[in-house]
């Protein structure tokens, strides 16, 4: 087994998958069986915030020392490879937290000014919005590390760039299938979602962009503006009384359920897609000069 693993990045992805769900599985164990959360009614959005953020950082911790295992013993390179390493770290990060604030406001503004929302201020709960900012960052770092930085590094290693891009995309899709109130619309964002930040690490092979840009995807959605997440619902600093159709609202799943979301993102992709175009031809007239 220890052979197949050295050689093969797939027999390794779909290790690492098993055993990361086998560990969450066993992360909830002692929580039914003291009976602090009811196996019959769990659910991420039942769950008490701080309790589900508790358990959400036992998952990703179990997940970052596996995928360091993974990646030191049978990758046989640092963990920093996975996305840690290059110039101007700080300045993707920004670039991704910013992206991600922006695409969302994007959203935000077209739903207003087009009085398909209404919105309204909200009691502020510090404590409540502390904890939102640790659990969509936990999330953040967790999924990016696992989808782009172990899987998709893995997958280019042994399959044609844009294939590897497509499966991992699909990946991060089906780990969201299970939350509420998802539609076609919810599924093919997600999807594209995961083409636009796998076109980014494919291209640029560096994790902090695709953190920035997930943890304030998510944040400035919830905790912020008050739209639910994924299909979970936020205590946001607003609330959002959706007032239009859910194909353009998102409904009770969040922005990700919507069509104006679908054209940010295929917008995303065609940016990314054009600037490493732009680079690569700069480089070659750079090097025939």
């Amino acid at each position: 087994m220890t052979k197949i693993l050295k050689k093969s990045p797939i027999a390794r992805i779909i290790t690492l998958l098993i055993l990361s769900q086998i560990i969450a599985g066993l992360i909830l164990i002692p929580f039914f069986s003291l009976n602090i959360i009811n196996s019959d009614e769990f659910n991420i959005e039942t769950t008490d915030i701080e309790l589900m953020s508790f358990i959400l950082l036992l998952q990703a911790a179990a997940n970052i020392f596996l995928i360091y295992q993974m990646q030191t013993s049978y990758d046989k390179q640092p963990f920093k490879q996975l996305g840690f390493v290059g110039e101007d770290l700080f300045k993707k990060l920004n670039l991704g937290l910013g992206c991600g604030i922006l695409s969302i406001f994007i959203v935000y503004l077209a739903l207003l000014l087009s009085d398909l929302i209404k919105t309204s201020t909200a009691t502020v709960n510090l404590y409540h919005f502390t904890l939102y900012f640790g659990l969509f960052l936990i999330v953040a770092i967790n999924e990016e590390v696992l989808i782009r930085g172990y899987i998709l590094k893995n997958l280019l290693s042994s399959l044609p760039r844009y294939i590897s891009i497509t499966i991992s995309a699909f990946i991060f899709m089906l780990l969201h299938s299970g939350n509420s109130d998802i539609s076609l619309i919810s599924f093919m964002n997600l999807l594209l979602v995961g083409i636009f930040l796998g076109l980014y690490y494919a291209y640029f092979k560096d994790l902090w962009f695709p953190i920035g840009f997930h943890f304030t995807w998510n944040f400035t959605q919830g905790a912020m503006l008050g739209f639910p997440v994924s299909g979970l619902p936020v205590e946001g600093l607003l609330v959002q009384e959706l007032t239009g159709s859910s194909v353009l609202t998102g409904g009770s799943f969040g922005l990700e359920g919507s069509y104006l979301v679908m054209a940010i993102l295929v917008l995303l992709c065609g940016i990314i897609w054009h600037i490493n175009r732009s680079l690569n031809e700069n480089n070659v007239n750079n090097t025939l000069v």
